[in-house]
């Protein structure tokens, strides 16, 4: 059969196209056609050209392409911001000056040159709006964003094309030297690694794998993200197979993280990696680690059932971030001779919350004995670190409560930088989705530790600031007044918000 081509035909005296696809219907050759609308402009070979129609609009059409449409020009979207009289500002406003404060701004946008105003767009989308990446290019027109980087494109079949130049992997190597050599410019990194949970998805590729999280086998792909220790900031990231949690990996990790002049000198290690045989290799490696014990674990249980009746002392209390806990400590030998220090404590408050919840919760019909209620009273809320070195038991408690700060990062991730639902189906434009998150997390991070300990939260911000709106004139913004919450959020922030801002060069 035919290869499909592009028919044009006057009507009225204008040229009209259509795209005509042969095929055969009860023997009998027929075209097929696809309508086109007005020919704006053709090539001389036939192939492809400018249209308009009502349902399209403008737009370009090829045979080898298929559909695409015209970028806007700076002059274009000031004209389109000009007739809609005002645009959502001060979240776009603020995000982008503490980038620019921080050195972040040009470091996003060196990432993939030729589309920087795009990328820049994207992550402020995925940033400030709730909405999928379908609803970008709304986002974008009702924003200061299409001002801001007049160049992007946040179109379905732009935002396409940037994942998929995202996804090279030497590009996310690159990425990483630089962002790297900026926040740690001496070249030393204490990390806190944390195996992140299984991305679901439905793409073929070889590093996805089956792998069952209590409600059935998906497919899926692991995420691991190395954080700075000290700081909390996101560092690293590496996606693995989806049900492979080894020592291979860990070691895999630490060499690429060597290569870019990272060097962990301790590492938090997820509950999931302390097997007898990934703690031996740790050993052999010379990698000191703590790591907190799974509860099924015959070690875990012993060490409960061995101090359950003497932790809660005076000599054992602690207090940190006005929570208050006891803990001992035990030295232990682990397979191999090897030594090693059982940090056990136990969370008051989580104690009170667990004891409610089975005390309250005990089926009358089928009560407890009174030692099965008494263990489930004493170690309710507690837990075992372990460690290849002794460490300071006031020093012990920022590493178990670490790992809920990496949690929350994995929290940001799904809430804000879309680590999930996974909708893309190409490695290439899964690779890109994921540099894209990290980089939306490393800024959410930024704006969340400005706002530690403040009256305000990064939410908070993001939400009030939403507010401000400016109203579009030929040649100038004119920013309206905030409110006196959305003044406090400035002054906290350390932004001066103008009340004028040039519109054309």
């Amino acid at each position: 059969m035919s290869k499909p081509f592009i028919s044009v035909y006057k009507s009225k005296g204008l040229d009209y196209a259509a795209v005509c696809t042969p095929t055969r219907v009860n023997g009998k050759k027929v075209n097929n056609p696809l309508y086109l609308g007005r020919v704006l402009n053709m090539s001389e070979d036939g192939t492809e050209g400018k249209f308009r129609n009502r349902a399209r609009g403008e737009f370009f059409y090829s045979l080898e392409k298929g559909f695409s449409y015209p970028t806007a020009t700076a002059e274009d979207r000031i004209d389109a911001a000009i007739a809609k009289g005002s645009l959502i500002f001060g979240h776009v406003y603020c995000v982008h000056t503490l980038l620019e404060r921080s050195g972040l701004l040009n470091l996003i946008r060196d990432t993939e040159t030729s589309s920087p105003d795009t990328l820049m767009a994207l992550v402020m989308h995925r940033l400030l709006d709730c909405h999928p990446d379908t609803h970008a290019s709304s986002f974008f027109e009702q924003t200061y964003t299409s001002i801001l980087y007049p160049k992007g494109d946040l179109s379905s079949q732009a935002i396409s094309e940037l994942l998929a130049k995202l996804g090279r992997d030497e590009l996310r190597r690159d990425f990483h030297r630089r962002y790297i050599e900026m926040t740690r410019p001496e070249g030393k990194s204490v990390g806190v690694l944390f195996d992140g949970p299984g991305l679901p998805n439905d793409m073929k590729s070889p590093i996805a794998a089956l792998s069952d999280p209590g409600n059935g086998a998906v497919n899926q792909i692991r995420l691991i993200y190395v954080v700075d220790r000290e700081s909390f900031n996101p560092i690293y990231y590496r996606v693995i197979h989806g049900n492979v949690v080894d020592i291979i990996t860990l070691q895999e990790i630490f060499d690429e993280l060597k290569s870019l002049n990272v060097n962990i000198d301790y590492s938090v290690l997820d509950v999931g990696y302390n097997s007898e045989s990934n703690l031996e290799e740790l050993y052999s490696l010379g990698i000191d680690f703590m790591t907190r014990l799974i509860s099924n674990s015959c070690l875990y249980k012993e060490l409960l059932a061995q101090n359950c009746d003497n932790i809660i002392q005076a000599s054992n209390r602690l207090v940190y971030n006005n929570q208050l806990l006891f803990m001992t400590i035990n030295k232990i030998k682990l397979p191999n001779n090897r030594t090693a220090y059982a940090y056990i404590g136990i969370d008051i408050s989580k104690n009170n919350e667990i004891t409610n919840n089975f005390s309250l919760g005990e089926n009358p019909n089928k009560p407890m004995s009174n030692d099965e209620y008494e263990m489930k009273f004493k170690t309710a809320g507690m837990f075992v670190m372990i460690s290849s070195l002794k460490i300071d038991i006031k020093d012990v408690i920022p590493y178990y409560y670490s790992c809920q700060t990496i949690e929350q990062i994995f929290d940001t991730n799904k809430n804000y930088a879309r680590f999930l639902p996974l909708s893309v189906h190409s490695l290439e434009t899964f690779n890109g989705h994921l540099l894209l998150s990290f980089i939306t997390t490393i800024v959410y991070f930024k704006l969340q530790k400005i706002c530690h300990k403040q009256k305000f939260n990064a939410i908070d911000c993001i939400t009030e600031l939403r507010g401000i709106t400016c109203g579009v004139y030929n040649d100038h913004l004119h920013i309206y007044e905030p409110t006196a919450k959305q003044k406090e959020i400035l002054k906290m922030l350390k932004i001066q918000l103008p009340t004028r801002l040039p519109l054309r060069a």
